[in-house]
Formats: C-alpha cells, sequence, structure tokens
C-alpha cells in the first residue's frame, strides 16, 4: 500500500518532532506541574472542585524550582533533538503539503539559526524565571510552540501557510507578554501587542484575500508562474492590476508590523519593557529569524511573478528603512530603561537588514544573514548580561541592571560585567574591530554597490552617530 504522505511526514520531521514533544511537554507539566493544598498543607487531588476560601494552588516546594528546571532542561533537550534533526533530515531539497512548504538550503540554515537562538533564549531566562515566580512549564511550552512556528514560517511557500504559521508565532507571543499576571506593566504590554497584532494580522489576511481573488492560487510558485504572462492578460477582472499591488502592498505592511519596523514600531518599546526580562530575550532574538528569511522568499518569489512591482516592493521596503534607521537611533536619546533602549536599538538593526533585502543582490543576501545571526547572539549576550547580578554579593538573587544609571558603578562593583557589557554595545554599535562593525559594513558596502546611495548614506551616518554617542557617555543609540 502507497502512503501518499510519506514524503511529507519526511520533510517536516523536525517540525512534528517538536510540536508532539511540546504537546508531551504541555501534559507532563499539568500532570506534575502544581498542586493543590489547603491551608494545613493537607495535599489535595485537582480533580475536587476547589472552594477558594478553603484551598489554594502552590507550586512544589513553593518556588517551584525541581519544575522550573525540569521543564527548561526538557525543552532545552527538544531544541537539541530538533538541530539533529534539522541537520540529518532526510529529505533536504522538496515541495511538500501540496506545495504549502519547501526545503531547501536556505530553510535548513534558518531553522538551524532560529532553533540556536531559542535553546540559547530558555537557557538564558531560567534564572530570571525562577526568581519572577513565573510558571515554567507555560513559559518554555509557549517558547517552543513559537518556535515551531517560526520553523513552519520559514518553510513556507504559500500565502495559507505564511498567515497560520505567523499566527501560530505570535499568539504565543501575546500569552507570553502577559506571563508575569502580577505585573501591570507585563498585562499592559500583552494587551497591547494583541490588539495591535489582531489588527496587523487582519491587514496581512485582506492582502492575502486580495491577490487570491484577483490571481486565483495562494501559492507563491504558482504566482511566479504568472511571469510568463504579461500583467494585462494574467488579471482578467476589472481593476485587477491595481487592486493585486495593494494586496501586496498590505502583506508587505502586515509582515513588517511582525518584524517591528518603522513606522509599525509602536508595539516594540512598550511590550519589550513590560514583558518579564526572559521573555524579552525571546522576542528580541528569535522572530526576526524567522520572518526576515520568509520575506527573502516572498521578495524573491513575487518579484519573478510580477516584474513591475519590484519598484513598488524597493521603495516600500526602502521607505521602512530610513523610517527604522532614523527612529532606531533618535528615539532611543531620551530613553533611561535598558530594555527600552534595547527595543529602539533592535528597530535600528531591522533597519539595516532592510537595507541588505533592498540591494537585491547576492552579497546583500549573505550578509544580510551573517548580520541576523551576529544580532541574535549579540541581543542574547547583552539581555543575559543584564540579567546578571550588578554586585557580586547579589549573586543568588535576582537584582539585573535595570535603569542606564546603575551602569556608572558596575565597574567597581562587577568589573568582569562592566567589560562583558561594553564589549557587546561597542559590538552593537558598530565600532571597529569588532563584528559588528564588519557585519554593518559590508551590508553598506552591499547597499552602495546596488546603487541605493540615499540609503547607504543614511544608514553610515546613523552609525556614526550611535558610536558617538556611545562614546560621548550617554550611550543610547548604541543600545
Amino acid at each position: 500500500m502507497i502512503d501518499f504522505f510519506e514524503n511529507d511526514w519526511n520533510c517536516l520531521l523536525p517540525e512534528l518532532f517538536c510540536v508532539l514533544t511540546s504537546v508531551a511537554l504541555v501534559l507532563f507539566g499539568a500532570a506534575y506541574g502544581m498542586y493543590v493544598t489547603n491551608s494545613h498543607g493537607v495535599g489535595v487531588n485537582q480533580g475536587v472542585p476547589l472552594d477558594i476560601g478553603i484551598f489554594m494552588v502552590r507550586r512544589r516546594h513553593s518556588n517551584a524550582e525541581p519544575g522550573l528546571l525540569c521543564s527548561g532542561a526538557l525543552g532545552a533537550l527538544i531544541l537539541v533533538y530538533v538541530c539533529g534533526l534539522i541537520l540529518h533530515r532526510p529529505i533536504t531539497q522538496a515541495s511538500c503539503c501540496a506545495s504549502g512548504f519547501i526545503l531547501d538550503s536556505l530553510s535548513s540554515q534558518c531553522q538551524l539559526i532560529l532553533v540556536g537562538a531559542a535553546f540559547l533564549s530558555v537557557f538564558l531566562s531560567m534564572n530570571s524565571m525562577r526568581q519572577q515566580a513565573l510558571n515554567g512549564f507555560e513559559c518554555v511550552c509557549l517558547m517552543l510552540f513559537s518556535t515551531t512556528g517560526g520553523m513552519f514560517l520559514i518553510c513556507s511557500a504559500d500565502l495559507m501557510s505564511l498567515f497560520l504559521s505567523l499566527e501560530i508565532q505570535s499568539v504565543c507571543f501575546y500569552v507570553l507578554a502577559a506571563t508575569a499576571r502580577n505585573s501591570e506593566f507585563s498585562t499592559e504590554a500583552g494587551l497591547k501587542y494583541l490588539v495591535l497584532g489582531a489588527f496587523s494580522s487582519g491587514v496581512l489576511l485582506f492582502g492575502c484575500s486580495l491577490l487570491y481573488g484577483f490571481c486565483g492560487t495562494t501559492s507563491l510558485y504558482e504566482l511566479a508562474n504568472l511571469s510568463a504572462v504579461t500583467w494585462v492578460d494574467s488579471i482578467t477582472a476589472p481593476g485587477g492590476r491595481i487592486v493585486s499591488g495593494v494586496g501586496l502592498v498590505f502583506l508587505l505592511f502586515g509582515v513588517l508590523f511582525k518584524l517591528g519596523a518603522a513606522p509599525f514600531h509602536n508595539w516594540v518599546p512598550d511590550v519589550y519593557e513590560g514583558a518579564p526580562i526572559g521573555i524579552t530575550t525571546f522576542f528580541a532574538a528569535v522572530p526576526k529569524v524567522a520572518i526576515m528569511a520568509f520575506m527573502l522568499r516572498v521578495s524573491t518569489q513575487l518579484c519573478q511573478m510580477w516584474p513591475q512591482m519590484l519598484t513598488h516592493r524597493v521603495k516600500n521596503t526602502a521607505s521602512c528603512c530610513l523610517f527604522s534607521l532614523f527612529i532606531g537611533a533618535i528615539g532611543a536619546l531620551g530613553q533611561r530603561k535598558l530594555k527600552r533602549l534595547f527595543a529602539y536599538g533592535a528597530i535600528a538593526h531591522v533597519g539595516y537588514l532592510l537595507m541588505a533585502l533592498c540591494a537585491r543582490n547576492p552579497e546583500g543576501v549573505h550578509w544580510m544573514f551573517f548580520y541576523l545571526t551576529l544580532y541574535a547572539l549579540l541581543v542574547l549576550c547583552g539581555f543575559g548580561l543584564l540579567m546578571c547580578p550588578a554586585r557580586r554579593e547579589w549573586v543568588f538573587s535576582y537584582q539585573g541592571t535595570c535603569y542606564l544609571s546603575e551602569l556608572s558603578t558596575i565597574m567597581k562593583t562587577n568589573p568582569v560585567l562592566a567589560m562583558s557589557f561594553t564589549i557587546t554595545l561597542f559590538s552593537m554599535a558598530g565600532i571597529p574591530p569588532l563584528a559588528g562593525f564588519l557585519a554593518k559594513y559590508f551590508i553598506l558596502l552591499s547597499a552602495f554597490n546596488a546603487k541605493l546611495y540615499l540609503i547607504g548614506f543614511i544608514g553610515a551616518l546613523v552609525t556614526v552617530i550611535s558610536c558617538v554617542e556611545f562614546l560621548s557617555g550617554s550611550g543610547p543609540a548604541a543600545c
């Protein structure tokens, strides 16, 4: 008997493994993560109806340390196995699920970067979750599910798979942002992210519906095949040329919102500040890899589909690139909280990534992924250092650095942390001879080679401003 889905299972083996193990971890956490006791400390079965006045739910050993460590270790182990499955995937070049997903070298490399960033995020956030009394099983499971959504998004070759993968990732982010239930800032961050994210999802879905309604397909490859037909003949409905262009613009705007590019950046500083710092680390490093990989696939396929849309796509992306560079550098000047500084720095870094995407040349793509990998490592290092104790006597308590003013005395209280943090910020700012300088230099070079002189000049100017601001002592733009 022939199994028509055998190749699909083999192609999506890492993703399916991550889904199944995440569900198993949810069940494990539900069964063993917490128990119910009465006011005298006597254990009660969770199946018994609860009277709020008599019974209360408590985690094991009050701080849930064994459960948190167990969930963190299991989550990290799952991600390690996922990396192994990606490296030893049975099928490396294929199109599966009715051309909804595609496997190639681009998807495999981006998935490795994504899973590696998720592994480091889970590892770094364990201590802060323990000190802030967060539910470890919930956070780790949501991180795994969002990582799975990002893996599917990287392989997406269809508008429907794009929307579903992006929403799997986004819904997990909404919940993660509001994980600290006792913090009004976390609740505010989750609510803002939910409302604005729902609006962006509606815009993206509306763009996809316009493309499907006037082209008759949702597959990017089938849309690319329309390049063999002239524009007027391929769009037969009245006004199809204009409406399909509007659909592409809505699609681009919806994805750019998820990426946090300006002028769709309003949610980024509030969510970064309100979410727990371990969750913010995950926000800053993981989703950008998946979204940039898909944007590269969409830009290549849709520009093959309609060469006339290449100019419009570059103009829209270049506008967002310039806005991101300016807002990322200028918006950080008045900030005093380090997480908000990193948020505006993330907006500026998105501008550099979009600059490489606008270059439309092989070297731009190559350095874009180098910059993306380096940015993920630097962000993980920066937030990991922020979670470190500023004083040596605080090593067993959560006393991380929160404000910019706290960095003034950190050299005396913890010299190793101060030097490490300085090197990380120097690399983020693009100060030679660190790796961040090389990444920005080659991205600017690719922009100049593509004759994008205005974007390249503004990018170089923003880089110089960031370096000068950081070296002068204020340092906001470098964050």
